[in-house]
């Protein structure tokens, strides 16, 4: 998650500001999210502007920096959120049924608040770039186009852009067990100080 939400904070070539100041000038935008098995992108532009947005969306996914001043601002952020979860009922109980229906290597594994800020504050920038380098590539990436794409030349517009680019790491991913280890039913209680609901 913190990989893929600091994507768009500048790449070797540019600035954030840079890379933003370009998207508008262009009347383009491209956003970037993730969730536990995939990072997704997804743009608008004008059918003109199609070459400058996949070169782009090139660059942020190839050549990300992860400037150490907005990795700050990220890291307080993930902590500030796994903190209010702590006081999150729902949340609280989602997670560990997660916690007891898969094993923690599995993607469906979700950690506790309190691990989750244990993993938070040992977070570094370099955690980042190395985990961009092991996993970020070719090799799994689909692309799905829809308007008015004649004459867009949108293969090649791909194909130039990405040429080159590594194969990406996760293609041969480690087992990660089967779903729920040895689980039977049980009762269990998470106490939450000063909460009046339940769930």
């Amino acid at each position: 998650e913190a990989a893929a939400a600091m994507l768009d904070e500048g790449t070797k070539r540019r600035s954030k500001r840079v890379l933003r100041e370009e998207l508008d000038r262009i009347g383009a935008s491209v956003d970037f999210t993730c969730d536990n098995y995939r990072t997704h992108f997804s743009a608008q532009s004008p059918l003109k502007e199609t070459r400058r947005v996949v070169e782009i969306i090139a660059e942020i996914l190839r050549e990300p920096v992860f400037p150490a001043a907005d990795f700050t601002v990220l890291k307080n952020r993930l902590t500030g959120e796994s903190m209010q979860a702590r006081e999150n009922t729902a949340l609280l109980a989602s997670r560990r049924m997660l916690t007891r229906l898969y094993p923690r290597r599995h993607p469906n594994y979700d950690e506790e608040p309190g691990e989750e800020l244990k993993l938070i504050s040992r977070l570094e920038k370099t955690d980042l770039a190395r985990f961009h380098t092991n996993v970020y590539g070719l090799g799994s990436m689909r692309v799905a186009v829809a308007g008015d794409l004649s004459g867009s030349n949108i293969d090649t517009h791909l194909k130039n852009s990405f040429s080159g680019w590594r194969m990406s790491g996760s293609q041969a991913l480690p087992p990660i067990g089967n779903a729920f280890p040895g689980v039977s039913a049980r009762d269990e209680f998470i106490p939450v100080a000063d909460k009046a609901n339940v769930d």
